[in-house]
Protein backbone atom coordinates (compact mmCIF):
# COMPACT_ATOMS: atom_id res chain seq x y z
CA UNK A 1 0.00 0.00 0.00
CA UNK A 2 1.25 3.19 -0.68
CA UNK A 3 -0.13 6.63 0.51
CA UNK A 4 -1.97 8.85 -2.21
CA UNK A 5 -2.93 12.37 -0.60
CA UNK A 6 -6.60 13.97 -2.46
CA UNK A 7 -7.74 16.86 -1.18
CA UNK A 8 -11.58 15.47 -1.17
CA UNK A 9 -10.51 13.22 1.58
CA UNK A 10 -7.85 15.90 2.95
CA UNK A 11 -10.96 18.32 4.52
CA UNK A 12 -11.87 15.39 6.27
CA UNK A 13 -12.05 15.99 10.37
CA UNK A 14 -13.39 19.61 9.30
CA UNK A 15 -17.09 19.75 9.96
CA UNK A 16 -16.25 23.46 8.95
CA UNK A 17 -16.90 21.94 5.02
CA UNK A 18 -20.09 20.29 5.88
CA UNK A 19 -17.56 16.91 5.52
CA UNK A 20 -19.29 13.38 6.25
CA UNK A 21 -16.81 11.70 8.89
CA UNK A 22 -16.68 8.24 8.02
CA UNK A 23 -13.94 7.61 10.99
CA UNK A 24 -13.32 9.72 13.81
CA UNK A 25 -10.50 9.75 15.77
CA UNK A 26 -10.43 6.18 14.65
CA UNK A 27 -14.06 5.36 16.02
CA UNK A 28 -15.63 4.05 12.91
CA UNK A 29 -18.77 6.51 12.13
CA UNK A 30 -20.68 4.35 9.04
CA UNK A 31 -21.13 1.17 8.52
CA UNK A 32 -22.45 -0.89 5.75
CA UNK A 33 -25.55 -2.94 5.11
CA UNK A 34 -25.73 -4.72 2.49
CA UNK A 35 -29.03 -7.13 2.74
CA UNK A 36 -27.03 -10.40 3.09
CA UNK A 37 -26.14 -10.21 -0.75
CA UNK A 38 -22.44 -11.87 -1.09
CA UNK A 39 -21.64 -9.62 -4.03
CA UNK A 40 -22.45 -6.60 -1.72
CA UNK A 41 -20.58 -7.90 1.36
CA UNK A 42 -17.82 -8.14 -0.60
CA UNK A 43 -18.03 -4.46 -1.22
CA UNK A 44 -18.28 -3.78 2.37
CA UNK A 45 -15.74 -5.76 2.81
CA UNK A 46 -12.91 -3.29 1.00
CA UNK A 47 -14.66 -0.58 2.44
CA UNK A 48 -13.59 -1.59 5.91
CA UNK A 49 -10.43 -2.83 4.67
CA UNK A 50 -9.63 0.62 3.76
CA UNK A 51 -11.18 2.74 6.28
CA UNK A 52 -8.85 0.52 8.57
CA UNK A 53 -5.60 0.63 6.56
CA UNK A 54 -5.96 4.33 6.42
CA UNK A 55 -7.21 5.30 9.89
CA UNK A 56 -7.03 1.99 11.95
CA UNK A 57 -10.34 1.89 13.11
CA UNK A 58 -11.39 -1.28 14.45
CA UNK A 59 -14.19 -2.82 11.90
CA UNK A 60 -15.70 -6.08 14.07
CA UNK A 61 -19.22 -6.64 14.84
CA UNK A 62 -19.24 -4.33 18.39
CA UNK A 63 -17.76 -1.31 16.59
CA UNK A 64 -20.25 -1.83 13.34
CA UNK A 65 -23.23 -1.87 15.67
CA UNK A 66 -22.03 1.64 17.54
CA UNK A 67 -21.85 3.20 14.45
CA UNK A 68 -24.49 6.13 13.92
CA UNK A 69 -24.14 6.31 10.72
CA UNK A 70 -24.80 3.75 7.76
CA UNK A 71 -24.00 3.40 4.02
CA UNK A 72 -26.47 1.27 2.60
CA UNK A 73 -25.44 -1.02 -0.30
CA UNK A 74 -29.45 -1.58 -2.52
CA UNK A 75 -30.03 -2.84 -5.99
CA UNK A 76 -32.89 -1.63 -7.62
CA UNK A 77 -32.92 -4.24 -11.03
CA UNK A 78 -33.54 -2.39 -14.03
CA UNK A 79 -32.67 -3.17 -17.87
CA UNK A 80 -29.16 -1.25 -19.73
CA UNK A 81 -25.81 -1.14 -18.85
CA UNK A 82 -24.23 -1.52 -15.14
CA UNK A 83 -25.23 1.87 -13.56
CA UNK A 84 -25.53 2.96 -10.26
CA UNK A 85 -26.46 6.70 -8.31
CA UNK A 86 -24.85 7.95 -4.89
CA UNK A 87 -26.74 9.56 -2.73
CA UNK A 88 -26.17 11.65 1.04
CA UNK A 89 -29.17 11.53 3.63
CA UNK A 90 -29.32 12.39 7.09
CA UNK A 91 -26.69 9.97 8.74
CA UNK A 92 -27.05 7.39 5.76
CA UNK A 93 -25.47 7.14 2.38
CA UNK A 94 -27.26 5.62 -0.32
CA UNK A 95 -24.94 3.02 -2.80
CA UNK A 96 -27.83 2.13 -5.58
CA UNK A 97 -26.89 -0.44 -8.65
CA UNK A 98 -29.10 -1.76 -11.32
CA UNK A 99 -27.77 -5.11 -10.27
CA UNK A 100 -25.75 -7.03 -7.94
CA UNK A 101 -22.25 -5.80 -9.35
CA UNK A 102 -23.48 -2.20 -10.03
CA UNK A 103 -24.34 -1.92 -6.58
CA UNK A 104 -20.66 -3.25 -5.84
CA UNK A 105 -19.17 -0.84 -8.55
CA UNK A 106 -20.92 2.09 -7.03
CA UNK A 107 -18.47 1.38 -3.62
CA UNK A 108 -15.58 1.02 -6.04
CA UNK A 109 -16.31 4.65 -7.42
CA UNK A 110 -17.07 5.74 -3.48
CA UNK A 111 -13.66 4.98 -2.19
CA UNK A 112 -11.97 6.67 -5.07
CA UNK A 113 -13.51 9.70 -3.83
CA UNK A 114 -11.86 9.16 -0.92
CA UNK A 115 -8.41 8.73 -2.14
CA UNK A 116 -8.20 5.30 -3.36
CA UNK A 117 -6.28 4.45 -6.65
CA UNK A 118 -5.48 0.96 -7.89
CA UNK A 119 -3.27 1.54 -11.16
CA UNK A 120 -2.30 -2.24 -11.70
CA UNK A 121 -2.78 -5.12 -10.37
CA UNK A 122 -1.11 -6.76 -6.73
CA UNK A 123 -0.35 -4.78 -3.48
CA UNK A 124 2.39 -2.24 -5.15
CA UNK A 125 -0.33 -1.07 -7.61
CA UNK A 126 -2.90 0.29 -5.08
CA UNK A 127 -2.50 3.90 -3.22
CA UNK A 128 -4.95 4.54 -0.30
CA UNK A 129 -5.01 7.89 1.50
CA UNK A 130 -2.51 8.91 3.75
CA UNK A 131 -3.10 7.82 7.40
CA UNK A 132 -5.07 9.87 9.52
CA UNK A 133 -7.16 9.46 12.49
CA UNK A 134 -10.30 11.11 10.80
CA UNK A 135 -11.37 10.34 7.18
CA UNK A 136 -14.35 12.20 5.99
CA UNK A 137 -16.02 13.28 2.34
CA UNK A 138 -17.78 15.98 1.30
CA UNK A 139 -21.29 15.01 0.15
CA UNK A 140 -22.34 14.37 -3.17
CA UNK A 141 -24.57 13.11 -5.94
CA UNK A 142 -24.14 11.10 -8.74
CA UNK A 143 -25.41 8.98 -11.04
CA UNK A 144 -22.79 6.75 -13.64
CA UNK A 145 -23.49 4.70 -16.20
CA UNK A 146 -21.22 2.27 -18.11
CA UNK A 147 -20.07 3.03 -22.01
CA UNK A 148 -20.43 -0.67 -23.30
CA UNK A 149 -22.16 -3.45 -21.41
CA UNK A 150 -19.27 -5.79 -21.03
CA UNK A 151 -15.84 -4.75 -20.28
CA UNK A 152 -13.14 -7.17 -20.20
CA UNK A 153 -9.64 -6.94 -19.85
CA UNK A 154 -9.02 -10.73 -21.46
CA UNK A 155 -7.04 -13.06 -19.45
CA UNK A 156 -5.88 -16.58 -17.63
CA UNK A 157 -7.38 -17.02 -13.87
CA UNK A 158 -5.30 -14.80 -11.70
CA UNK A 159 -6.47 -13.38 -8.24
CA UNK A 160 -4.28 -10.00 -8.65
CA UNK A 161 -5.78 -9.17 -11.73
CA UNK A 162 -9.20 -10.37 -10.96
CA UNK A 163 -8.99 -7.36 -7.96
CA UNK A 164 -7.99 -5.04 -10.30
CA UNK A 165 -10.80 -5.49 -12.55
CA UNK A 166 -13.09 -4.89 -9.66
CA UNK A 167 -11.72 -2.35 -8.15
CA UNK A 168 -11.55 -0.43 -12.06
CA UNK A 169 -15.31 -1.87 -12.52
CA UNK A 170 -14.74 -4.39 -15.35
CA UNK A 171 -17.13 -7.49 -15.68
CA UNK A 172 -15.68 -10.34 -17.38
CA UNK A 173 -16.67 -13.58 -17.79
CA UNK A 174 -16.05 -15.79 -14.21
CA UNK A 175 -14.85 -19.19 -14.85
CA UNK A 176 -12.58 -20.35 -12.95
CA UNK A 177 -13.24 -22.98 -10.86
CA UNK A 178 -10.12 -22.85 -8.49
CA UNK A 179 -10.64 -21.45 -5.20
CA UNK A 180 -7.05 -19.60 -5.87
CA UNK A 181 -8.14 -17.58 -8.59
CA UNK A 182 -12.28 -17.11 -7.70
CA UNK A 183 -13.19 -13.66 -7.18
CA UNK A 184 -16.92 -13.06 -7.64
CA UNK A 185 -18.78 -9.81 -7.61
CA UNK A 186 -21.97 -10.70 -9.92
CA UNK A 187 -20.31 -10.86 -13.57
CA UNK A 188 -21.55 -13.17 -16.06
CA UNK A 189 -20.25 -17.09 -15.91
CA UNK A 190 -18.66 -18.85 -18.45
CA UNK A 191 -16.06 -21.47 -19.65
CA UNK A 192 -14.32 -21.77 -22.85
CA UNK A 193 -11.48 -20.41 -24.84
CA UNK A 194 -9.83 -22.94 -27.41
CA UNK A 195 -12.64 -25.34 -26.03
CA UNK A 196 -12.30 -27.25 -28.90
CA UNK A 197 -8.57 -28.72 -26.99
CA UNK A 198 -10.87 -30.92 -24.56
CA UNK A 199 -14.13 -31.86 -26.34
CA UNK A 200 -13.79 -35.82 -27.02
CA UNK A 201 -15.83 -38.74 -26.34
CA UNK A 202 -17.06 -40.14 -23.68
CA UNK A 203 -14.71 -43.39 -23.77
CA UNK A 204 -11.79 -41.37 -23.99
CA UNK A 205 -9.33 -39.84 -21.57
CA UNK A 206 -7.60 -36.99 -22.85
CA UNK A 207 -7.21 -35.15 -27.08
CA UNK A 208 -4.25 -37.31 -27.68
CA UNK A 209 -6.59 -40.47 -26.75
CA UNK A 210 -8.80 -38.85 -28.96
CA UNK A 211 -6.82 -38.65 -31.81
CA UNK A 212 -5.41 -42.06 -31.61
CA UNK A 213 -8.98 -43.90 -31.43
CA UNK A 214 -10.39 -41.81 -33.82
CA UNK A 215 -8.09 -40.47 -36.60
CA UNK A 216 -11.19 -39.88 -39.34
CA UNK A 217 -12.61 -37.25 -36.66
CA UNK A 218 -9.36 -35.03 -36.98
CA UNK A 219 -8.53 -32.92 -40.18
CA UNK A 220 -7.13 -34.09 -43.18
CA UNK A 221 -3.75 -32.04 -44.26
CA UNK A 222 -1.11 -33.05 -46.94
CA UNK A 223 -3.32 -36.36 -46.83
CA UNK A 224 -2.91 -37.73 -43.54
CA UNK A 225 -4.79 -37.27 -40.65
CA UNK A 226 -3.46 -34.59 -37.83
CA UNK A 227 -4.52 -33.49 -34.19
CA UNK A 228 -4.17 -30.11 -34.68
CA UNK A 229 -7.79 -29.38 -35.96
CA UNK A 230 -11.21 -31.28 -36.78
CA UNK A 231 -13.17 -33.09 -39.56
CA UNK A 232 -16.01 -30.78 -39.38
CA UNK A 233 -17.98 -32.57 -42.17
CA UNK A 234 -17.84 -36.06 -40.37
CA UNK A 235 -21.07 -36.91 -39.21
CA UNK A 236 -19.16 -38.57 -36.15
CA UNK A 237 -17.17 -35.73 -34.94
CA UNK A 238 -20.82 -33.97 -34.94
CA UNK A 239 -21.99 -36.93 -32.58
CA UNK A 240 -18.91 -36.74 -30.75
CA UNK A 241 -19.33 -32.45 -30.25
CA UNK A 242 -23.43 -32.34 -29.97
CA UNK A 243 -22.89 -35.46 -26.73
CA UNK A 244 -19.87 -33.60 -24.93
CA UNK A 245 -21.99 -30.83 -24.79
CA UNK A 246 -24.65 -32.09 -23.46
CA UNK A 247 -22.86 -33.65 -20.74
CA UNK A 248 -21.32 -29.82 -20.34
CA UNK A 249 -24.96 -28.84 -19.18
CA UNK A 250 -25.57 -31.45 -17.16
CA UNK A 251 -22.45 -31.20 -15.37
CA UNK A 252 -22.46 -27.36 -15.11
CA UNK A 253 -25.29 -26.25 -14.37
CA UNK A 254 -24.32 -22.92 -12.87
CA UNK A 255 -22.58 -21.97 -15.92
CA UNK A 256 -24.57 -19.42 -18.43
CA UNK A 257 -22.03 -19.41 -21.65
CA UNK A 258 -19.90 -22.35 -23.22
CA UNK A 259 -17.29 -20.53 -25.72
CA UNK A 260 -17.19 -23.25 -28.29
CA UNK A 261 -14.00 -22.24 -30.11
CA UNK A 262 -11.11 -24.48 -32.37
CA UNK A 263 -8.02 -25.28 -31.09
CA UNK A 264 -5.34 -22.44 -31.90
CA UNK A 265 -4.04 -23.62 -35.37
CA UNK A 266 -4.52 -22.42 -39.04
CA UNK A 267 -4.78 -25.85 -39.99
CA UNK A 268 -8.08 -26.71 -41.69
CA UNK A 269 -9.48 -30.19 -42.84
CA UNK A 270 -9.01 -30.51 -47.00
CA UNK A 271 -11.20 -33.79 -47.03
CA UNK A 272 -13.48 -34.06 -50.07
CA UNK A 273 -16.62 -33.12 -48.21
CA UNK A 274 -14.86 -30.15 -45.99
CA UNK A 275 -13.10 -28.92 -49.58
CA UNK A 276 -16.76 -28.34 -50.72
CA UNK A 277 -16.61 -25.22 -49.73
CA UNK A 278 -14.61 -22.43 -48.13
CA UNK A 279 -13.06 -22.96 -44.50
CA UNK A 280 -14.95 -20.49 -43.03
CA UNK A 281 -18.18 -21.98 -44.52
CA UNK A 282 -17.33 -25.10 -43.35
CA UNK A 283 -16.58 -24.52 -39.51
CA UNK A 284 -19.78 -22.21 -39.00
CA UNK A 285 -22.13 -25.37 -40.76
CA UNK A 286 -20.28 -27.31 -38.06
CA UNK A 287 -20.64 -24.59 -35.15
CA UNK A 288 -24.38 -24.20 -36.30
CA UNK A 289 -25.16 -27.93 -36.36
CA UNK A 290 -23.34 -28.91 -32.92
CA UNK A 291 -25.98 -26.01 -31.46
CA UNK A 292 -28.65 -26.91 -32.98
CA UNK A 293 -28.16 -30.42 -32.13
CA UNK A 294 -27.45 -29.63 -28.71
CA UNK A 295 -30.38 -27.14 -28.08
CA UNK A 296 -32.77 -30.32 -29.16
CA UNK A 297 -31.59 -31.90 -25.92
CA UNK A 298 -30.33 -28.90 -23.58
CA UNK A 299 -32.49 -26.74 -24.63
CA UNK A 300 -32.37 -22.45 -23.80
CA UNK A 301 -28.27 -22.42 -23.08
CA UNK A 302 -25.56 -19.65 -24.74
CA UNK A 303 -22.85 -20.36 -26.62
CA UNK A 304 -19.86 -17.76 -27.92
CA UNK A 305 -17.21 -18.22 -30.40
CA UNK A 306 -15.07 -16.11 -32.81
CA UNK A 307 -14.43 -14.60 -36.08
CA UNK A 308 -10.21 -15.60 -36.14
CA UNK A 309 -7.79 -17.12 -38.32
CA UNK A 310 -9.50 -19.57 -41.56
CA UNK A 311 -13.01 -18.79 -39.96
CA UNK A 312 -12.75 -14.83 -39.94
CA UNK A 313 -14.39 -14.28 -43.14
CA UNK A 314 -17.84 -13.46 -43.33
CA UNK A 315 -19.42 -17.43 -44.00
CA UNK A 316 -22.02 -17.94 -46.46
CA UNK A 317 -24.63 -19.23 -43.65
CA UNK A 318 -26.34 -17.39 -41.05
CA UNK A 319 -24.95 -17.48 -37.37
CA UNK A 320 -27.04 -19.79 -34.60
CA UNK A 321 -28.97 -17.00 -32.79
CA UNK A 322 -28.00 -18.58 -29.81
CA UNK A 323 -24.38 -17.74 -31.25
CA UNK A 324 -22.53 -14.36 -29.92
CA UNK A 325 -19.56 -13.77 -31.94
CA UNK A 326 -16.64 -11.52 -30.96
CA UNK A 327 -14.65 -10.47 -33.98
CA UNK A 328 -10.86 -10.74 -33.62
CA UNK A 329 -9.00 -7.52 -34.76
CA UNK A 330 -5.28 -8.94 -35.26
CA UNK A 331 -6.05 -7.78 -38.71
CA UNK A 332 -5.56 -3.76 -37.81
CA UNK A 333 -2.71 -1.74 -37.20
CA UNK A 334 -2.46 -0.65 -33.18
CA UNK A 335 0.00 1.72 -33.99
CA UNK A 336 -3.06 4.21 -35.58
CA UNK A 337 -6.04 5.03 -35.37
CA UNK A 338 -9.11 3.51 -36.59
CA UNK A 339 -10.17 5.05 -39.97
CA UNK A 340 -6.80 6.79 -40.10
CA UNK A 341 -6.09 7.74 -43.88
CA UNK A 342 -2.27 7.07 -43.96
CA UNK A 343 -2.91 3.40 -42.65
CA UNK A 344 -3.55 0.60 -45.09
CA UNK A 345 -4.85 -1.92 -42.94
CA UNK A 346 -7.32 -0.63 -40.41
CA UNK A 347 -9.98 0.33 -43.89
CA UNK A 348 -9.84 -3.27 -44.45
CA UNK A 349 -10.59 -4.33 -40.66
CA UNK A 350 -13.26 -2.10 -40.44
CA UNK A 351 -14.75 -3.55 -43.63
CA UNK A 352 -14.56 -7.16 -42.74
CA UNK A 353 -16.06 -5.90 -39.37
CA UNK A 354 -19.29 -3.87 -40.87
CA UNK A 355 -19.71 -7.46 -43.16
CA UNK A 356 -19.76 -9.07 -40.15
CA UNK A 357 -22.61 -6.84 -38.92
CA UNK A 358 -24.85 -7.32 -42.30
CA UNK A 359 -24.75 -10.91 -41.79
CA UNK A 360 -25.15 -10.87 -38.10
CA UNK A 361 -27.58 -8.10 -37.76
CA UNK A 362 -25.87 -6.92 -35.25
CA UNK A 363 -22.98 -5.70 -34.67
CA UNK A 364 -20.15 -8.66 -33.42
CA UNK A 365 -18.25 -8.07 -29.98
CA UNK A 366 -14.81 -7.27 -30.40
CA UNK A 367 -11.33 -9.19 -29.65
CA UNK A 368 -8.52 -6.56 -29.71
CA UNK A 369 -4.71 -7.44 -29.32
CA UNK A 370 -3.44 -4.08 -27.91
CA UNK A 371 -1.00 -5.69 -25.70
CA UNK A 372 -0.29 -8.35 -27.63
CA UNK A 373 1.11 -6.71 -29.86
CA UNK A 374 2.10 -9.70 -32.50
CA UNK A 375 5.70 -10.16 -31.91
CA UNK A 376 6.34 -7.13 -30.29
CA UNK A 377 5.62 -5.06 -33.23
CA UNK A 378 4.21 -1.88 -30.55
CA UNK A 379 6.98 -1.08 -28.75
CA UNK A 380 5.65 -1.42 -25.01
CA UNK A 381 6.47 1.93 -24.40
CA UNK A 382 4.23 3.38 -27.29
CA UNK A 383 1.53 5.65 -25.48
CA UNK A 384 -1.59 4.30 -27.14
CA UNK A 385 -4.34 6.07 -24.66
CA UNK A 386 -5.66 7.87 -27.66
CA UNK A 387 -5.90 4.97 -29.79
CA UNK A 388 -7.68 2.99 -27.11
CA UNK A 389 -10.15 5.91 -26.62
CA UNK A 390 -11.10 6.54 -30.11
CA UNK A 391 -11.38 2.68 -30.91
CA UNK A 392 -13.92 2.09 -27.75
CA UNK A 393 -15.84 5.44 -28.93
CA UNK A 394 -15.93 3.93 -32.20
CA UNK A 395 -17.51 0.11 -30.92
CA UNK A 396 -19.59 1.95 -28.66
CA UNK A 397 -21.06 4.29 -31.39
CA UNK A 398 -21.32 0.88 -33.56
CA UNK A 399 -23.61 -0.89 -31.10
CA UNK A 400 -20.56 -3.41 -29.46
CA UNK A 401 -21.62 -5.37 -26.36
CA UNK A 402 -18.72 -6.46 -25.79
CA UNK A 403 -15.38 -5.24 -26.04
CA UNK A 404 -11.91 -6.87 -24.83
CA UNK A 405 -8.26 -6.92 -25.60
CA UNK A 406 -5.50 -9.74 -24.41
CA UNK A 407 -4.09 -9.08 -21.00
CA UNK A 408 -2.54 -12.07 -20.51
CA UNK A 409 1.50 -10.87 -20.15
CA UNK A 410 2.77 -12.25 -16.54
CA UNK A 411 5.24 -10.55 -14.70
CA UNK A 412 7.80 -12.93 -16.24
CA UNK A 413 10.57 -14.97 -14.88
CA UNK A 414 13.59 -14.38 -17.21
CA UNK A 415 15.11 -12.64 -14.21
CA UNK A 416 14.64 -9.37 -16.21
CA UNK A 417 14.55 -5.81 -14.59
CA UNK A 418 10.89 -5.31 -13.66
CA UNK A 419 10.57 -2.22 -16.00
CA UNK A 420 11.23 -4.57 -19.04
CA UNK A 421 8.30 -7.40 -17.99
CA UNK A 422 5.58 -6.58 -20.33
CA UNK A 423 2.75 -6.52 -17.94
CA UNK A 424 4.42 -3.91 -15.82
CA UNK A 425 5.37 -2.27 -18.55
CA UNK A 426 1.84 -1.42 -20.07
CA UNK A 427 -0.18 -0.89 -16.59
CA UNK A 428 -0.92 2.82 -17.12
CA UNK A 429 -2.43 1.78 -20.73
CA UNK A 430 -4.04 -1.28 -19.08
CA UNK A 431 -5.60 1.32 -16.70
CA UNK A 432 -6.26 3.77 -19.10
CA UNK A 433 -8.32 0.97 -21.02
CA UNK A 434 -10.55 -0.24 -17.91
CA UNK A 435 -11.02 3.23 -17.36
CA UNK A 436 -12.43 4.22 -20.82
CA UNK A 437 -14.50 1.55 -21.27
CA UNK A 438 -16.51 2.45 -18.30
CA UNK A 439 -17.13 6.09 -19.81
Amino acid sequence: MKPFVLLLAACGAGAACGAVDLVRDGVLRYRVETGGSAVRELAAGEYYRVLNAVTGCAVDDAAQAAAPGVIRLEVREAEGNDAYSIAFGENSIVLTGNRERSACFAMMDFLERLGCRWFWPGDDGEFLPAATPTLSIEPFALSSTAALPFRKLSTHPDLKKNWFFVHNRLNPDNGADDSRYRLYWGQPTSWGGHSFNWIWPEDCTSASDYFAKYPEQHALKDGKRVSSQHCYTNPDTIRTFVDWIVRFWDEHPGIETLSLVPKDSSVHCTCAECAKTDASTCFFTFLNTIVAGAEARRPGHRYATIAYSFYRPVPKVKLHPSVSLSYCMYNRCYKHYLGDGDDTKNPAAIAEFDAWTEVLGHAPDVYGYHFDCWGGTVPYTLPIEGILQQEIQWARDRGVSLWMTEYHAGWGTTGDPPDMMRNYAIRFQAYAAARLLWD
